[in-house]
Formats: structure tokens, sequence, C-alpha cells
């Protein structure tokens, strides 16, 4: 699937140019504010919205796709 999303990216779906692609990931959404923002000062870009899973009312996973152009 990540394949796939790269080669969409790739194929200009919406965005011209080369893109790395990254999934940033944290327990809480403290831990993924301060992870996005340090991608954010080294270039990278959101890309759609933040996700959530949870597995259990106390515990689960924030994740943020984001882009960045070689």
């Amino acid at each position: 699937m990540l394949e796939d999303i790269k080669n969409n990216l790739s194929s200009g779906h919406g965005m011209t140019g080369q893109y790395d692609y990254c999934i940033f990931h944290g327990a809480n959404a403290g831990e993924l504010v301060n992870q996005v923002r340090a991608a954010m000062n080294n270039g990278w870009v959101p890309q759609g919205g933040v996700s959530v899973i949870a597995y259990r009312n106390d515990y689960g996973y924030f994740y943020q796709a984001m882009v960045k152009s070689e």
C-alpha cells in the first residue's frame, strides 16, 4: 500500500515533482504534535489529516502522513 501511495505522489496526482513520503506517529496527540513540528522544521509538509487508531479506551496511536520535496 505504501508503494501505491508513493507512486501516486510521484505520478502527479495533485502534486508535481518528486516527493518523499513518510508517516509519523505518536502514542498520544502531544507526542505526534512534537514529531510533526520537528518534521516541519526540516521541510516536511503534512498531507491530509490526522488518523487515530484506538486499541482500548486508554491506548491508541496518532498518525500523520507527510511529504517532502526532493
